[in-house]
C-alpha cells in the first residue's frame, strides 16, 4: 500500500514540474520572441520619425502657413502617439492567456526599456 502512496505522490510531483519547466521554458522562449517584435516596433517607429521629419520640412517648403503646417505636425504625433499605442495593445491581446501576466508590456517606454536592457547585455556581455 505505501508503494502505491509514493508511486502516485511520485506522479503528482512529476507532473507539477514538468509543468513549472514547460511553462518556464514557454515564458523565456517568447520573452525572446517579444524581444525581436519589440525590435521590428522600434525600427518602424524611427522609420515614421524620419517620414514626419521629411513630410514636415517639405510642408515648411511648401506655400502653406505656419499654423497649417503647426496642425500637420500635431496631427502627425498624435497619429503616432495613437499608432504606438495600438501597436502595444496588439502585441498584448496577442499573448498567450496562460502567459499573458508574464509578459505583458504597459506602454512605449516600458517597451524602450526591453531594447536598452537587452542591448546592455549584449554590450556587457552577460
Amino acid at each position: 500500500m505505501y508503494e502505491f502512496a509514493w508511486f502516485f505522490a511520485g506522479a503528482l510531483v512529476y507532473k507539477f514540474l514538468a509543468h513549472l519547466i514547460r511553462t518556464g521554458a514557454s515564458i523565456i522562449y517568447l520573452r525572446k520572441v517579444q524581444l525581436h517584435a519589440v525590435l521590428l516596433l522600434a525600427h518602424a517607429a524611427e522609420d515614421i520619425s524620419f517620414i514626419k521629419r521629411i513630410k514636415h520640412s517639405t510642408l515648411k517648403e511648401s506655400n502653406l502657413s505656419e499654423e497649417q503646417v503647426k496642425l500637420f505636425k500635431e496631427a502627425d504625433q498624435e497619429l503616432f502617439e495613437n499608432w504606438k499605442s495600438a501597436a502595444i495593445s496588439n502585441m498584448n491581446s496577442s499573448l498567450p492567456p496562460k502567459l499573458h501576466a508574464a509578459l505583458t508590456l504597459e506602454n512605449w517606454e516600458e517597451t524602450l526599456k526591453i531594447l536598452d536592457t537587452a542591448y546592455n547585455k549584449k554590450r556587457t556581455g552577460l
